[in-house]
């Protein structure tokens, strides 16, 4: 098994010194599609377009899937360049799982991964935060053809996992929206009946909570200041040790 991970990794089927065109361009269309495909999900897609309009001066910004723009303009010889770049540079970690001995399991993956780039200067890059102090909310607003209205809110939480306050973090969550007795549930979707559903959600590695909730059309703007007031109600400590 490790073989076989040392030489899909290293030891990739290649043209001319690069990627087959054929499976370059294969692949190419199925990444295409995918990105195109998000959209069918409304509420995936909503929750994709708040976070590149959040972070558009991040990395984070960039969807995991990337554009049609930049996925169309991908070649063999791109895609290989990039390839070796990752082959040099990334962090490497080797998990194992098994009732082997260390020292064998050792031994199979530096024989199968000795072809790999000594390079002494991996980094993992930081995440970086790019925030402009003071400014206002922004609101983006797109028409589509549905008969549900979505309506994302993201807030900058200035926490992220690695942070000693992310349990806190974790707790405000649950009481605000990410569970079934949070304020989210229990006021904006059960009491005023404002959303068909209303739930908040925490990106781990990222200081963003997201909120989430599918709205009628005329209703979205209650529903958002009624969003807005339970989180306001959190921070008045508007609940009860239970």
């Amino acid at each position: 098994a490790a073989a076989l991970l040392g030489q899909v990794l290293l030891d990739p089927c290649t043209e001319e010194g690069i990627f087959r065109a054929d499976y370059v361009a294969g692949e190419q269309a199925n990444l295409l599609d995918r990105i195109r495909g998000q959209i069918n999900d409304k509420r995936v897609y909503a929750s994709h377009r708040l976070a590149q309009v959040m972070c558009r001066e991040e990395a984070f910004g960039v969807d995991k899937l990337g554009d049609e723009e930049s996925a169309g303009a991908i070649t063999p010889g791109s895609l290989w360049q990039r390839y070796q770049a990752l082959l040099n540079t990334a962090a490497v970690e080797v998990y194992y799982s098994g009732s082997a001995q260390p020292e064998r399991v050792e031994a199979a993956l530096r024989t199968a991964l000795s072809a790999l780039p000594v390079n002494p200067n991996r980094v993992v890059p930081d995440c970086e935060v790019r925030l402009t102090a003071g400014t206002k909310p922004q609101i983006v607003e797109e028409a589509l053809d549905v008969t549900q209205g979505k309506l994302a809110m993201g807030f900058r939480t200035c926490i992220d996992a690695w942070d000693e306050d992310y349990p806190a973090l974790m707790l405000l969550n649950a009481v605000y929206g990410g569970t079934t007795t949070s304020k989210l549930f229990l006021n904006v979707r059960e009491r005023l009946s404002l959303c068909y559903y209303a739930s908040s959600g925490l990106m781990k590695y990222k200081d963003v909570m997201l909120v989430s909730s599918g709205v009628e059309f005329s209703k979205g703007g209650q529903a958002q200041d009624e969003i807005l007031a339970q989180l306001q109600a959190c921070k008045d400590g508007g609940f009860t040790d239970d």
